[in-house]
């Protein structure tokens, strides 16, 4: 089980059978973090954050749903993700199809 894993797993076990809506990481130029590298943005106001960070490596999507998925299986909490910052439909289908891969919605 990875950090990331456990940590999911502690918070979702709190809340037997409710529901725990996880918003996703909220990071871009205007908010930057020491361990993600994003590049160099012009203008930090208009980065991308949210939805828009798509950066590889441990703290990427695939990584971090993966983990709430794996988390949210082992308890009996109803685990929803939110994504902030989406400004596009096209952001919004995007998120929806990783959420879906990695089994985090519900079925339907």
């Amino acid at each position: 089980m990875t950090e990331q894993e456990k940590a999911y797993t502690e918070v979702f076990a709190a809340f037997p059978h409710h529901k725990v809506v996880l918003r996703t990481l909220d990071a871009g130029a205007d908010k930057p973090l020491a361990f993600l590298d994003q590049g160099e943005e012009p203008n930090r106001r208009s980065g991308c954050a949210g939805s828009g960070s798509r950066s590889s490596g441990p703290t990427s999507w695939t990584g971090k749903l993966s983990a709430v998925a794996a988390a949210a299986e082992r308890t009996s909490a109803e685990v929803w993700v939110m994504a902030p910052m989406i400004a596009l439909a096209s952001e919004a289908s995007w998120f929806a199809d990783r959420v879906r891969s990695t089994a985090c919605a519900p079925p339907g």
